[in-house]
């Protein structure tokens, strides 16, 4: 027993050294982000307006029986029938099978069919009303349209919240750094107080040198603490984006920080103007 439980600890611990990336923040943001994800749900209701849209266009398909065995004319009637609208013209097409048997009046004899009933069929197409548009057609079209607003409200809230999330992953880097760095200028001025201390004991220098690392060495301290409120402030507010499977805020660790910044590199006037149609085709506002 005690064996797997040391191997998820080491696994744990592990994971927990990894740094962390700008791919696991963005894909956190994808998977848990609330607003993000409520974007989304307005995206399949648009998906469902749609498909009830469509719903109008399905086969229908009807059938019925009718007995009459207790009145003056005793009867039995059936009928099966279907129709399906077009969405071309506002079309449709029907047809169906009836049948009628036993006494009718006469002022209802067109229920009586011969005894293998009868067959009806036909094409329905409007000549001038509802020709262009109808009902059906109306309400697919709008609701095509709120799928398009939808998926353009998605890819704009996609863009903001990738946009943001990106920035506080590199504060929230940056401000790892500079913890490394204020801590690499203390490790210098306290290992630099050893010497001095030695070299004034030696009459090398003045008592005076030593007094003035060791108030480096308390600035430095300082720095260091102020770099640690910086780190946890844009860890914290990283954490609006990075998040667990439940959609809480998680706290990135101090030693998940990258190692390193990525080297800058300069935007060439032919690929600013690259970007600059791209945008003009791609961006959800111009959409």
């Amino acid at each position: 027993m005690k064996l797997p439980y040391l191997i998820c600890i080491c696994v744990a611990t592990a994971a927990a050294q990894t740094p962390l990336s700008l791919d696991e923040v963005l894909k956190s943001v994808e998977d848990n982000y609330p607003p993000l994800l409520a974007t989304l749900a307005e995206r399949d209701i648009a998906e469902g307006d749609i498909l009830q849209a469509l719903g109008r266009f399905d086969l229908v398909l009807g059938a019925g029986v009718d007995s009459d065995r207790f009145g003056y004319y005793p009867n039995q009637r059936a009928t099966i029938g279907f129709d399906q609208p077009f969405a071309t013209w506002g079309s449709s097409m029907y047809g169906g099978w009836r049948v009628g048997q036993g006494d009718f009046a006469a002022y209802d004899g067109r229920n009586a069919t011969r005894s293998l009933g009868e067959w009806r069929g036909g094409v329905r197409l409007p000549l001038v009303r509802n020709r262009e548009i109808d009902d059906r057609r109306g309400n697919l079209e709008k609701a095509r349209i709120g799928r398009r607003i939808a998926d353009l409200s998605v890819d704009q809230q996609r863009l903001v919240v990738r946009q943001m999330a990106t920035r506080r992953y590199w504060d929230w880097a940056a401000a790892g750094q500079r913890l490394r760095i204020a801590h690499d200028v203390l490790r210098v001025a306290e290992e630099r107080d050893a010497a001095l201390r030695e070299a004034s004991q030696l009459g090398q220098i003045p008592a005076i040198e030593v007094t003035e690392n060791q108030r480096q060495i308390l600035q430095r301290r300082s720095q260091v603490v102020d770099a640690e409120r910086g780190l946890q402030l844009t860890a914290i507010d990283l954490s609006l984006f990075y998040r667990d499977t439940a959609g809480q805020p998680l706290l990135a660790a101090q030693d998940r920080v990258p190692p390193a910044l990525p080297a800058t590199s300069t935007l060439t006037q032919e690929q600013e103007t690259e970007d600059q149609k791209r945008a003009l085709t791609l961006r959800p506002e111009i959409g």
